[in-house]
């Protein structure tokens, strides 16, 4: 702070025997005597896990603290590395019918594939992290089959506070003309660029993405971003989106039942509404969505681009929204606040005040029996959304 030039010693406190090196000023090591500062300048120190490093089967963490002392007065930064045991794929193009088995953690290192003709089985209870740049690319056909005790997580690498809910950390899983159907059964998928993206079909293929408990939240770019597919979804779950929170662009069919979509700019400021519906290009658009919440802090949240040469079909139906747009048909819907508990706790259930309990139109389909918590809709008529109050 002063004007005056120091000298730092600059050190490990495990020293040698220290999980962790230092790198400064393009050398590393574990310990710098008498590094020369100036007045009121400033210096990088970057810290790394040794690649020669074993950890104990028993470790999980391994801690050490970078040490600066100088003119008699010493500082410590506490140094903490989670190790996390999981099968790592860089760069992959998977074997044509592969299956990550139930429990297992894989990390995306790069650009990880399921080609044309091929099919990728997830198991319930699988956490899948990715480093930063990297995505899943489905060409062909995915069962991602959680369970509502053990559900797939998708994540980033990063498993520090901040980076747990810091949004835009991976890419995200991109359904690109898939030849085979897409099914999503108790999933999450964070922290992304773009939580799922998806395509129309490849000509000649079945079809469809069929979504039951999924959750998509915390996403730079936009949680949900299909470009005239075909999408099925019970109990959809979709939060905080720094640009949108659903674009469903060039026609296409979708039908949500249940669905929340809340975004109150929790982790970013936006200047977009939250769900963008286009039948760019006279493409045919059908668009559904029943017992929903659409919610967010800005006035007008639907953003619509009507191309007169298609088909255009969307409806509103036992829903309550910020806003209903001229272009979409409202059954029996509200433009009222659904007083959801804690946004930005990720507490998205209704408070016990709220105008969305027991105002659900009552459907018969199984998967929509309980809520994406499992709790029971057998109270009389559903709560709108995905949740019910609990």
């Amino acid at each position: 702070e002063g004007k005056e030039a120091a000298a730092l010693q600059i050190r490990l406190a495990g020293g040698r025997q220290s999980a962790f090196r230092i790198s400064l000023d393009g050398r590393t090591g574990y310990r710098w005597d008498n590094y020369i500062v100036d007045g009121q300048d400033s210096f990088w120190v970057f810290v790394e896990v040794k690649e020669t490093y074993v950890p104990n089967a028993s470790e999980d963490e391994v801690l050490d603290s970078l040490i600066f002392e100088t003119g008699g007065h010493q500082w410590r930064v506490i140094l903490r590395a989670v190790f996390l045991d999981a099968h790592h794929l860089k760069d992959t193009l998977l074997a044509c019918h592969t299956v990550w088995a139930s429990g297992q953690s894989y990390l995306l290192d790069g650009n990880v594939v399921v080609a044309p003709g091929c099919t990728l089985t997830i198991e319930q209870g699988c956490t899948i992290r990715a480093q930063k740049g990297s995505r899943l690319i489905i060409y062909g056909q995915l069962t991602a089959n959680g369970a509502p005790n053990q559900p797939i997580l998708f994540s980033s690498a990063r498993l520090d506070e901040y980076g747990q809910k810091a949004p835009g950390q991976w890419d995200g899983v991109f359904i690109v003309h898939p030849t085979g159907p897409i099914t999503l059964r108790n999933v999450t998928i964070e922290n992304a660029i773009v939580g799922l993206y998806a395509t129309e079909a490849q000509a000649g293929n079945p079809p469809g993405i069929w979504m039951d408990n999924v959750i998509l939240q915390r996403h730079a770019g936009i949680p949900l971003w299909a470009t005239h597919s075909h999408i099925e979804a019970y109990d959809l779950v979709l939060s905080e989106g720094c640009s949108y929170l659903m674009v469903l662009d060039s026609g296409g069919t979708y039908r949500f039942y249940h669905a929340t979509l809340v975004n109150e700019d929790c982790y970013c400021h936006r200047q977009t509404p939250s769900v963008v519906l286009t039948n760019k290009g006279g493409r045919d658009l059908t668009f559904e969505m029943v017992n929903s919440i659409v919610w967010g802090v800005r006035e007008e949240e639907w953003g619509i681009q009507r191309d007169s040469a298609g088909q255009w079909q969307a409806v509103l139906d036992h829903c309550l929204v910020r806003n209903t747009p001229d272009d979409v048909q409202a059954v029996d819907g509200w433009t009222r606040d659904p007083d959801i508990t804690a946004p930005c706790d990720e507490q998205l259930w209704p408070d016990s005040s709220s105008y969305a309990i027991d105002r659900g139109k009552l459907l018969a389909a199984p998967a929509l029996q309980q809520d994406v918590l499992g709790r029971w809709r057998n109270d009389g008529r559903p709560d709108i959304g995905a949740y019910e109050q609990p």
